[in-house]
């Protein structure tokens, strides 16, 4: 089967996440300095990816941003297993993309949901005649915006932590504030509505620390062009609300980070599940606020069972609109002291490929590539008892 692979950062779009400009002006230092450690995350799924396609008999074929590709400081630099790719510019990537997508059997898109980069990609593909494996576009917009999220868990009764967004929290009376602060002892979250993994998301111990934090620091809570303002071109009021609700605040829940995966088709495939690995780095000029980062996790786990992960799952995904489709990553929590499943706590939905790849890749071998294309299903590894200790990053 002749599959397409294509990951955004060292595909040509990563100008598109970080703001580098649209032109080939950037330089390698900017590039290492900006994104080194998500296009070292990107890298490391398109390879394990098409490894494992091409090792199952697939012809696998991709773009490669070609200033990464000519950079000896860069993991695209080592390109097996590529034979043949096409050398992608930053200027057109997209409509690169397209002319490789197409002719393909089946694309798959490895993209974060930033910006909605996610759905465009594959609505852009798709519109031109390639056949991607990825949800409809109803289960991209639920999935791809956290407070759209939490408002169908909340239609479907599911546990799932108070969500506003930021100019909701700000804009409310102090006590009101206070009183959702409350709710939580362990402190307020606050992340982008369109965020992936744990990119720009802080912790803080209280609604007094959140409020202190985003008026002294409006630079990272207003869009990109607010650092080219001097300080006597403030943000406006109005202004500064329109990007709040880019924001969504949460209680912090105390618990144990897990997530699961699912291959996504006519029957729903669970893979298992690992603990994630979430770290608190405080921030240097205030201890009570600290910067939250995924650096992997690990597995296999013996407090839960491959039934109550595949009835988890399945609660999960019939309250999202629309149709998933390909691998799905579920983030949830389970709550200190729960042993009841029907208390797990779903986080949000990842609706591409996520890093756990790297780590299921250990339990079910090169035959998770079929297994991904609906191929071949390796019923022998559906225990936990057949999985061995597994950690990736």
């Amino acid at each position: 089967m002749k599959v397409a692979v294509l990951e955004l950062l060292s595909g040509g779009g990563i100008h598109e996440l970080i703001g580098i400009p649209n032109s080939e002006s950037a330089g390698e230092s900017e590039i290492s300095e900006i994104a080194q450690a998500l296009l070292r995350e990107g890298w490391a799924m398109l390879h394990a990816l098409a490894s494992d396609l091409q090792q199952c008999g697939h012809q696998v074929f991709t773009c490669l941003d070609q200033e990464l590709v000519h950079s000896k400081q860069d993991p695209t630099c080592a390109l097996t297993p590529f034979d043949d790719f096409v050398c992608s510019n930053r200027v057109d990537w997209l409509s690169q993309w397209r002319q490789v997508a197409i002719p393909a059997e089946i694309t798959i898109v490895i993209a974060p949901e930033i910006d909605n980069l996610l759905a465009i990609t594959v609505s852009y593909l798709r519109e031109h005649g390639a056949i991607v494996l990825a949800p409809d576009a109803l289960f991209l917009k639920a999935t791809s915006d956290k407070l759209l999220f939490a408002e169908a868990m909340l239609d479907a009764n599911l546990p799932h932590p108070s969500t506003q967004t930021l100019t909701s929290f700000l804009q409310s009376p102090p006590v009101e504030q206070t009183s959702f602060a409350n709710a939580s002892p362990d402190g307020l979250v606050l992340k982008r509505r369109d965020g992936a993994g744990c990119a720009d998301m802080k912790r803080f111990e209280n609604d007094r620390s959140l409020t202190t934090w985003c008026r002294s620091n409006p630079q990272v809570t207003q869009p990109n062009e607010a650092t080219q303002r001097t300080e006597d071109s403030a943000w406006s009021l109005e202004e500064r609300a329109q990007h709040w609700e880019s924001w969504i605040v949460q209680p912090w829940l105390a618990g144990s980070a897990r997530s699961l995966a699912v291959l996504a088709g006519p029957s729903h495939w669970i893979l298992g599940s690992v603990a994630q690995r979430i770290e608190h780095l405080p921030c240097k000029d205030d201890a009570s606020v600290s910067n939250v980062q995924y650096t992997g996790g690990f597995g296999p786990l013996d407090d839960t069972t491959l039934q109550q992960l595949e009835r988890f799952a399945n609660r999960v995904l019939n309250a999202i609109p629309g149709k998933p489709s390909g691998w799905i990553g579920i983030d949830f929590l389970i709550p200190d002291g729960t042993h009841d499943w029907t208390q797990w706590v779903p986080i949000e939905i990842n609706p591409r490929l996520t890093t756990s790849y790297l780590g299921y890749r250990q339990w079910y071998g090169r035959a998770l590539g079929d297994m991904l294309l609906g191929i071949q299903a390796n019923s022998s590894s559906r225990d936990h008892a057949c999985f061995h200790s597994v950690d990736f990053h």
